[in-house]
């Protein structure tokens, strides 16, 4: 069934539709998510996760990867599987054979399927909903629970597995997908669009801060040239590794305006302020911050710093807009409400995500 949905979704679901039958999935993250999404109505569903353990290579840098062998890709770390889903599994291309089924599956378009990397095999998939709440299928690492869940639904049956033991599992990691060295994800979404989706690529360059300001000035250059500089040499090695072209590349010194009007709107909702030419996000006036990362105010105080001359009314604040220091270039400062400056910290990312993407992305 895993392949007939990822060459033929759209026939297999209609026929699904016309003999009024439902199709239950076995694979155990498709699975996951039937479980979690039993009895929800689909206009509740903001987004569905799928897990993937990483595979033996996860975490190997480009220079260990040239070495593996066939042998090293069927040493699975969580998982018994045959040969040739444990080879996809290595490569993370069965993650997006997956991501394609979970498209015809469950009716949902591309940028509502995501993939994080739970190494430890126990979170099998979750679904998140529009008001926020996440709801995660968990259990042991055993086919039999998938499979027995297609036999007896909607009825559950005791199942021959040993219990899940979540103290004697200790922790449960989940990390991005590096879709540099495991380009199979990135397949999966040429296959939808070749199907008539659409999918936006945004690719955002950053071509102006303190690193590119400083080593253009070690090098008698001017910082945006720099920046241009290694811009082409990114796209030259994505080009050559075969990587599809953005849709939008967008630069930061190109919208100004947009991240000055954002930094407007932050300062009038009282999450940031402005003190000596620099404008500062006010951490603490947002309390949700770190929910993303999973870390609270106090860890991230642990590592929080103030350099000389800033005005922080927090360790943890961080700079939006920085005024224009003594000896820096003209061509990386603007006028803007505070004085010439120039943007801080990741502003640059949430005005032109906003601008392409909208402000629901």
């Amino acid at each position: 069934m895993p392949c007939s949905l990822v060459m033929a979704g759209s026939v297999v679901m209609a026929a699904a539709t016309r003999q009024g039958v439902a199709v239950l999935p076995v694979d155990s993250e498709h699975n996951a998510i039937h479980q979690c999404l039993h009895g929800r109505h689909s206009g509740d569903v903001r987004k569905l996760i799928l897990t993937a353990s990483g595979g033996p290579f996860r975490g190997m840098s480009r220079a260990e990867l040239q070495k593996v062998t066939a042998a090293d890709a069927l040493r699975h770390p969580t998982w018994r599987m045959g040969p040739k889903i444990t080879v996809d599994s290595a490569t993370l291309m069965n993650k997006g054979l997956e991501v394609i089924e979970a498209r015809w599956l469950f009716d949902v378009g591309p940028a509502q399927i995501d993939v994080v990397v739970h190494p430890q095999s126990i979170v099998h998939s979750m679904v998140e909903f529009v008001d926020g709440s996440v709801i995660a299928q968990l259990g042991v690492t055993d086919m039999r629970l998938p499979i027995q869940y297609a036999f007896s639904y909607p009825e559950r049956w005791s199942a021959p597995v040993p219990p899940l033991d979540l103290a004697g599992a200790g922790r449960l990691d989940f990390e991005r997908p590096d879709t540099g060295r495991f380009r199979c994800l990135e397949l999966a979404v040429r296959a939808l669009r070749w199907t008539g989706w659409q999918v936006s690529y945004v690719r955002n360059w950053t071509d102006v801060d303190d690193k590119i300001i400083r080593r253009a000035q070690e090098r008698g250059e001017e910082p945006r040239q720099l920046a241009e500089r290694f811009i082409e040499e990114c796209r030259r090695d994505m080009q050559s590794l075969n990587i599809l072209a953005a849709d939008v590349e967008p630069k930061a010194t190109e919208h100004i305006p947009e991240m000055i009007e954002l930094i407007g709107k932050l300062i009038e909702k009282g999450h940031a302020y402005a003190t000596g030419g620099d404008v500062y996000f006010s951490v603490r006036s947002f309390p949700a911050y770190g929910k993303l990362s999973k870390r609270n105010l106090d860890d991230l105080l642990s590592g929080a710093r103030v350099e000389p001359g800033e005005l922080k009314h927090d360790p943890l604040d961080f700079a939006l807009w920085k005024a224009t220091k003594p000896g820096e270039p003209q061509s990386v400062s603007w006028e803007s409400p505070w004085g010439k400056g120039r943007p801080g910290w990741h502003i640059e990312c949430s005005a032109m995500c906003q601008k392409y993407l909208g402000t629901t992305f």
